[in-house]
């Protein structure tokens, strides 16, 4: 009995103390860093097992002789690897927590990126939408912005465009030069394709308003010609566009619209 007593008491005390190890300065400090790689994990619950067996051994050896090291090198080796386990476990979801963090901030500004640049397209599109036909057309000019790989053109633009052919019906001896021009995005003989296409439809309307083809003078520029950068998306509004030219002997027509 009293042996069963002074071995239960060598595995209680050497378990306290044990526990002592795990939570050294040195542990502490180390539980502070960034996750390790697999293989400095692997090494770093090797030294809390390796240092449980030797305490064990140490400590059962002090209080029992040698079946109490046998027992304590046991005990402490499984006790260091629980306690390896659990610290990992508490750095891994101090990690999830920090990175669930980041990601919802992510998702924050994303969004706020998003509401950001769809706001500034509106305005884009709205300030060119309000432009008066006679502004557009006065010294023989108008300009047509495009949607990103579109030739289409857009509704709004139906009654400047009316406008211009109104006033080049005025003045049969006027050239039309019509300028073609697409971002700086994809490929280069993409954007050459999709300026020629855009230049086609808007023809396509001005043939349909009673303009002789035999006037036209179409300059496909693709994006030879871009002034902004791939990067700026604002600025990117403004090369996806198709420019006309009403001149004579290749002099700027200056007469205002009817």
């Amino acid at each position: 009995m009293k042996h069963f007593t002074s071995n239960t008491s060598t595995f209680l005390l050497g378990s306290l103390i044990l526990c002592g190890f795990a939570f050294t300065p040195h542990q502490a400090l180390s539980a502070k860093n960034e996750l390790e790689k697999p293989e400095t994990i692997e090494n770093e619950r090797l030294d809390y097992e390796s240092g449980g067996i030797l305490s064990g051994i140490a400590l059962g050896a002090i209080t029992a002789g040698p079946a109490g090291a046998i027992v304590m090198a046991t005990s402490g080796g499984w006790l260091g690897n629980k306690l390896h386990q659990a610290k990992r476990s508490k750095m891994l979801q101090s990690e999830l927590a920090a990175t669930l963090a980041e990601l919802t901030q992510l998702e924050r500004t994303n969004l706020a990126l998003t509401n950001e640049l769809q706001h500034q397209r509106q305005q884009l599109a709205s300030n060119s939408s309000q432009a008066s036909p006679s502004e557009c057309c006065e010294a023989g000019e108008l300009t047509l912005y495009f949607r990103t790989n579109s030739e289409i053109l857009e509704p709004h633009y139906i009654e400047s465009l009316q406008t211009f052919a109104k006033l080049a019906a005025k003045h049969p001896e006027a050239t039309i030069t019509v300028q073609g021009f697409a971002d700086p995005r994809g490929k280069e003989q993409g954007n050459l394709l999709l300026s020629v296409a855009r230049i086609n439809s808007v023809i396509a309307q001005l043939k349909s308003y009673g303009i002789s083809i035999q006037r036209l003078q179409r300059e496909a520029h693709g994006e030879t010609s871009a002034r902004y950068n791939a990067e700026d998306i604002e600025g990117l509004f403004y090369e996806r566009r198709v420019q006309l030219k009403l001149s004579v002997s290749n002099a700027q027509l200056l007469t205002q619209t009817p």
